[in-house]
């Protein structure tokens, strides 16, 4: 039976034992939706096509059996939880074919009232509702198009979905003293970890996954395997030590027992590797025994970057070897994301008004700099 929407419109929907539900909005009359129910119970009952058949939780299960082999487990439980979410605000599992714009906006504008709770893999790290929803966005674009390639269905109702306004956000960047104070009521072996990250720029990740054949003393260089690629593969990256990180790695490779096989090993256990939990619950246990403001391994990654910015000795394409990013533009937007920005113009403006001094100077000694001049 046709009901009345917000905004005098009417929805059909068809129900029936054995078969998928049905449901269109926008019908201008009762009598039009009522025609619609009639026409469409009827196709339902004498399916002509493998399409009609196909729920949008079908078709999200066969792209998440997709996903299984082309993406990381976070990533896949991220778009999982999206799509479990739609169906229960929908409360319905509608055809595929019966998908509108409509549906998703009115999903993604209660993610933006924050009338949905984010992914439990987000954790805490972002508040902002407009940038979830924005992520909510992709996610959706990504499945159609998907189901587009496989011909499971012929339109995107995604494509047309509008951004959401987002809040301008910055990365937290410890100081210097947060760091030091962190390393001073840390143990060796979380020393260890901190200062490894520190010289290397290493990932949480890359440095759980280092052995022993990752680090060439011969050479001086050290592979990191990262999956911060697309697709989510490994790749590994080799960068040059320094002497503070060689004398690190040597250090901990001849203090290690026979077998073992990870520079960065389980505590209980050396031979294995390091449980992600460990390392993610190191850094705020040991921020709240520094009484210092709570910032992970990651974080200082974007210390160092901020460091060579500042120092002015390091130009971009070094910063982009550093943090080992593909694109030079990744490298910009992760320094505008720490409200840092790489330019050589603030340089040239400091010697261009120390030469104006010096011929202002010249021509009339009464004149005084810039800096001294009062009121300025």
């Amino acid at each position: 039976m046709p009901s009345k929407e917000k905004g005098g419109k009417y929805k059909g929907r068809v129900r029936l034992s054995g078969y998928p539900q049905k449901v269109k909005r926008g019908f201008t009359t009762w009598k039009a939706a009522k025609t619609w129910e009639i026409e469409t119970e009827a196709e339902l009952k004498n399916p002509t096509s493998e399409k009609i058949l196909l729920t949008f939780s079908k078709a999200s299960t066969l792209y998440l059996r997709h996903c299984t082999k082309h993406t990381e487990k976070n990533t896949y439980r991220q778009k999982t939880y999206i799509f479990k979410s739609v169906i229960v605000f929908w409360r319905e599992n509608p055809p595929l074919e019966s998908c509108d714009e409509n549906m998703f906006e009115d999903f993604l504008d209660a993610v933006f009232e924050k009338k949905i709770p984010p992914p439990p893999t987000q954790g805490n790290r972002e508040t902002d509702p407009g940038k979830t929803a924005n992520r909510y966005i992709k996610e959706f674009q990504a499945l159609f198009k998907w189901l587009i390639q496989k011909k499971y269905c012929d339109t995107n109702p995604a494509s047309g979905l509008r951004r959401y306004k987002e809040e301008p956000f910055k990365k937290y960047v410890p100081p210097a003293e947060s760091i030091h104070a962190v390393q001073s009521v840390a143990t060796l072996e979380e020393r260890d970890r901190i200062r490894c990250v520190y010289h290397s720029g290493a990932r949480a990740g890359e440095l759980r996954r280092m052995t022993v054949q990752d680090v060439n003393f011969h050479t001086g260089n050290l592979t990191l395997w990262t999956r911060k690629r697309k697709g989510g593969s490994l790749e590994a990256d080799e960068i040059q030590m320094n002497n503070p990180l060689a004398e690190l790695l040597h250090r901990r490779i001849d203090s290690m027992e026979p077998g073992c096989k990870y520079v960065f090993p389980s505590p209980t256990n050396p031979k294995k590797q390091l449980i992600k939990d460990t390392l993610d619950n190191m850094m705020p246990k040991l921020c709240k025994k520094a009484g210092v403001k709570k910032f992970g391994l990651h974080a200082i990654r974007h210390h160092v970057a901020a460091q060579m910015v500042h120092s002015k000795e390091v130009d971009l394409f070094d910063i982009q070897k550093f943090l080992r990013h593909k694109r030079m533009s990744t490298t910009d937007r992760y320094l505008k994301s720490l409200g840092v920005i790489q330019t050589k113009g603030t340089s040239v403006l400091e010697r261009t008004e120390q030469s104006m001094e010096q011929q202002a100077a010249c021509k009339n000694p009464k004149i005084l700099p810039f800096k001294k001049a009062e009121g300025i």
